[in-house]
Formats: structure tokens, C-alpha cells, sequence
């Protein structure tokens, strides 16, 4: 199953909805950590465990802002607290070693290079 789930927001209704269907795998783009227009939750790790998933996480880039107005009114004003964005596996077998690498190497200091770190790392978290 491959979803778009929109920043995870609604996740006990997607953690529904995938329950439903069954799927061994699941893909998920547009997944936030730590923002606060989603709550400043770890979303992936509350549906995975809903599933009983494990999940890795890569993230595609570092999103700066914290939502649109009706999100910043939603979180009042809140800042993020990982500002990360990006896409997610979970599996209904263990991922016994979850990797991330970039596909063209970022230039140093960049905030692609900070990406890379920041996503290596929540591989390394999620494989625990």
C-alpha cells in the first residue's frame, strides 16, 4: 500500500483505514516528526505501533515554517521542535537494518547535508 497521508495528521483515522486493508508493507509520503502544524508528535511511531509495524523514517528536507494560518492558529503558534518532513516505510516484519543514503552527495554546511545527518539518524532511531 502506498498512501500520501499529508503530514500524518490524522492518524488514528489513517491507522484505520490501513488496519482495515491488511498490507505487509506501507509507504508514506509527506510524513512530519516534531512539527508543530502536526502536534510536535512522533506520528509514525504512534501509527506503527497501532499497526504493530515496525517503520523507518528518511527525511526529505527540513520545513522552516509551522503551517499555513489555520495550522499556526490550531497549534497557537508553537515552534517545531525537529522541523522534519519526510517520507516513511513501516512493515509488518521486523526491518532488522533500516538504511537512508543520498542519492548525489550535499554540498557541506548545506541544509541538504544537515537533512542527511538529521535522516541517518532517525534511521538509527527507528532501528532500535
Amino acid at each position: 500500500m502506498a498512501w500520501n497521508v499529508e503530514r500524518l495528521r490524522h492518524v488514528d483515522a489513517i491507522a484505520a483505514t490501513i488496519a482495515g486493508q491488511a498490507p505487509h508493507v506501507v509507504l508514506l509520503s509527506e510524513v512530519d516528526k516534531g512539527m508543530a502544524r502536526s502536534g510536535n508528535g512522533h506520528l509514525l511511531s504512534r501509527l506503527a505501533d497501532r499497526l504493530g509495524h515496525s517503520y523507518a523514517y528518511g527525511v526529505e528536507f527540513l520545513e522552516l515554517g509551522t503551517g499555513n494560518e489555520a495550522e499556526q492558529a490550531a497549534n497557537g503558534g508553537g515552534a517545531n521542535a525537529e522541523d522534519f518532513h519526510g517520507n516513511a516505510i513501516t512493515s509488518a516484519v521486523a526491518l532488522l537494518r533500516p538504511f537512508s543514503f543520498a542519492s548525489t552527495p550535499p554540498a557541506p554546511g548545506s541544509c541538504r547535508s544537515t537533512a542527511s545527518r538529521a535522516s541517518a539518524a532517525a534511521w538509527r532511531s527507528a532501528a532500535r
